[in-house]
């Protein structure tokens, strides 16, 4: 077994983003971090081979000090590493009684026909009988792995589950897999159910989907048991881009994540909650002014966390992971955490807060890649909702124009005294150009180099944001 040692340094601001730390070097994107919390250990999968110089092939594990390969890991072929190898399509990895499951699209692993679906047996990687399937005999695909009441539930895009007729969501007890209540049948190339939840008695399931029938309504992207049938939940979220990638629950409600936008028609912007009986939009929810896309969002001592395609959450300036208290989101730590790339998967570790994903660096530090740890200070600021927002940028001490522009943009200052920054992100918060200014007046900033697009020109003064403004780059 090949395991590879971590020592985390802090290194100074000058040399590394101050709220954020790397964990381990790892040579692609992590798609699922997942903590087994019975044995403390945490699992990553996603697009990598290789973990601090040693091959682990899409898969590992860590207790905190030490990275192990699991097997020869998820791959084709085990007689014929390091040779190509294409990746596996690993979606999601779980710990259900002592053995390791993992799901994707894939259909053969270590030579063996597997069906997207399978599990560690201590030595090897294995299929679970014969796997996700469709109608064709064509391999299915999974999305997700969740527990819940100790038993197993896989969902993705099939028709059966180990011989079993299950559209798209199976369970497994420990012995027997079956289908959940009959889902209805909604498989197709595009249309999957990403997540189950169970909340208030009833059952929910969402993803990417569309039903009409005459009684129960639309089926926008989720639906609800209510112990007799699965029916719409007061419309679901509609929009042909908007699905659900995911729930969570918190404060007593069950919290709905993924791509979803209130001009959609759909009840919040990438998360919205449902309270048994209605919607509500979270605080205004979590904007990229594109798709709103979130990707995760996991409860953490009280507070949610939620990551993806962010750069404001509730009307403050908080790209890519926000932080939700139950009346107001807020960024997290005082400094901007501009991603180059995004965050899929959000984990509470031994107390302290791992994110992972596809990002290959963090306010222009390139040491950190594809995990890392967070650092900053227990304060979370700026806060704020969409009705009320708390440390208000002073719009009246600064103009920006013009708008859309085409080689320099002018920033008036009428009242900010001493130095600030001016700061250029692209649509993603990374960091694309930044230039300091001082004193009362009009100051201009050269971007005659940058490619047409949406941009957005932040000022700050120290780590106070004074204002955010979109601009349009035009030729």
């Amino acid at each position: 077994m090949r395991i590879a040692t971590v020592f985390i340094l802090l290194f100074s601001a000058t040399s590394h983003a101050q709220n954020w730390a790397p964990v381990a070097s790892f040579n692609g994107y992590t798609k699922i971090a997942y903590h087994d919390e019975l044995n403390n250990e945490l699992y990553f999968c996603g697009y990598f081979k290789v973990v601090d110089g040693e091959a682990m092939y899409q898969v590992t594990k860590w207790d905190g000090n030490t990275f192990s390969e699991i097997g020869c890991g998820i791959v084709h072929d085990c007689m014929n590493l390091p040779i190509a190898n294409l990746f596996v399509d690993v979606n999601d990895v779980i710990v259900f009684h002592d053995t390791i499951y993992a799901t994707g699209a894939f259909t053969t692993i270590n030579g063996q026909l597997s069906n997207s679906l399978i599990r560690f047996n201590g030595s090897e990687w294995e299929p679970v009988g014969e796997g996700l399937l469709y109608n064709s005999g064509i391999r299915g695909i999974g999305h997700r792995l969740k527990i819940i009441n100790d038993e197993l539930y896989v969902c993705g895009q099939f028709s059966f589950c180990n011989g079993v007729a299950a559209n798209s969501v199976a369970k497994y007890d420990g012995y027997t897999w079956s289908s959940v209540f009959d889902a209805p049948q909604i498989y197709s190339v595009a249309r999957p159910i990403k997540d189950i939840e169970y909340f208030n008695g009833r059952w929910f399931i969402g993803g990417h989907f569309y039903e009409y029938d005459n009684f129960g309504g639309p089926k926008w992207n989720i639906l609800q048991y209510d112990g007799l049938q699965w029916t719409s939940v007061s419309g679901g979220i509609p929009g042909s881009l908007s699905r659900v990638e995911g729930f969570e629950l918190y404060g007593g409600k069950l919290l709905v994540y993924g791509a979803m936008s209130k001009s959609w028609g759909s009840p919040g912007n990438g998360i919205a909650a449902w309270d048994g009986e209605q919607w509500d939009d979270v605080g205004g929810g979590l904007e990229n002014f594109v798709d709103n896309h979130i990707l995760d969002a996991q409860v953490i001592n009280g507070k949610l966390y939620a990551s993806g395609q962010i750069l404001f959450a509730g009307g403050v300036f908080a790209p890519n992971i926000a932080v939700w208290d139950g009346e107001n989101w807020c960024s997290l730590g005082t400094e901007l955490n501009t991603f180059a790339g995004q965050i899929s998967s959000i984990v509470e570790f031994n107390n302290e807060i791992i994110v992972s994903g596809g990002f290959n660096l963090i306010e222009s530090d390139t040491t950190i890649k594809y995990i890392a740890k967070y650092v900053g200070p227990d304060v979370y600021e700026p806060c704020g909702n969409a009705t009320s927002i708390e440390n208000k940028p002073d719009l009246d001490a600064f103009e920006i124009y013009p708008n859309p522009i085409s080689n320099q943009l002018n920033i008036r200052n009428s009242s900010l005294k001493g130095t600030f920054q001016v700061s250029i992100l692209d649509a993603t918060g990374r960091l694309i150009q930044n230039e300091q200014f001082s004193g009362i007046g009009t100051h201009t900033l050269d971007l005659n180099g940058l490619a047409q697009g949406i941009y957005y020109c932040r000022v700050m003064q120290g780590e106070e944001v004074v204002v955010v403004e979109k601009v349009v780059k035009v030729e």
